[in-house]
């Protein structure tokens, strides 16, 4: 019988933590620069919950991608995952500048 697979608590703290506050930092980033006020901010709580409520589901919903990046490479550095896993790393900022612009022209 195969052993459930853990998570350490570097990669439990990269995933559910520091990535979506990165995407939301991006996010909001876009939306100011291309909304110019912070009032926009607020309306984007929503959002926010939305960004935290994928991210938890991540592991269920793109289990492939998430096993090699906190799984298979768990053990190395940040740098190094970024190295080894660029096209994960760069979908998820293209994903934050992408909403951020999106959600800047929406009413």
């Amino acid at each position: 019988m195969e052993e459930p697979k853990k998570i350490n608590k570097k990669n439990k703290i990269l995933a559910f933590v520091i990535l979506p506050f990165y995407i939301i930092l991006l996010l909001t980033l876009f939306n100011f620069l291309f909304t110019d006020n912070w009032e926009g901010v607020i309306s984007l709580l929503g959002y926010y919950t939305g960004i935290y409520l994928i991210y938890l589901l991540y592991p269920i919903l793109f289990t492939d991608i998430y096993e090699k990046v906190f799984y298979i490479d768990g053990d190395l550095s940040l740098f190094k995952k970024i190295k080894r896993n660029k096209f994960f790393f760069i979908v998820q900022t293209l994903l934050g500048i992408g909403l951020g612009i999106l959600f800047s022209f929406s009413p």
